[in-house]
């Protein structure tokens, strides 16, 4: 929430919302709907946001990186940006999702042990707190 808070504040100056820097849960999500509420008065459409769980809880990562595509397809259209663009987001695989096929993949050819009739714990995917996604 912070990362995305500070770069809709640098993109819409006219529009900066507070950034909260507490490791309080509430604060966080305060931060994510701080961004919603700049996102929607630079001008992008309610469907183009994501759930504030979607990122604080990393229920649909999926979701939050469109969001960062329709913000960047945003920004590329005003005239006085002259920036990088992403040229086509409908091409773009996402290292979340990659991971996931890759961890899908791990699972269905990890080692198999005709001794045992349970799973290895070393083939299952990580938790969630393995993955890190500052908020």
């Amino acid at each position: 929430g912070v990362v995305l808070l500070k770069l809709v504040n640098k993109l819409a100056p006219a529009h900066q919302q507070k950034i909260n820097d507490s490791k309080f849960g509430y604060r966080q999500m305060e931060n994510i709907g701080n961004y919603f509420k700049s996102c929607l008065a630079i001008g992008l459409q309610p469907l183009d946001l994501f759930d504030t769980p979607d990122l604080y809880d990393e229920k649909n990562m999926n979701l939050v990186i469109n969001n960062i595509h329709v913000l960047a397809q945003y920004v590329a259209k005003a005239d006085d940006y002259k920036g990088p663009t992403i040229k086509d987001t409908r091409q773009v695989k996402t290292l979340f999702s990659a991971s996931i096929i890759e961890t899908s993949l791990d699972l269905l050819s990890g080692p198999s042990s005709s001794s045992s009739s349970s799973p290895s714990t070393s083939s299952l995917p990580p938790t969630s707190s393995s993955v890190s996604i500052p908020v």
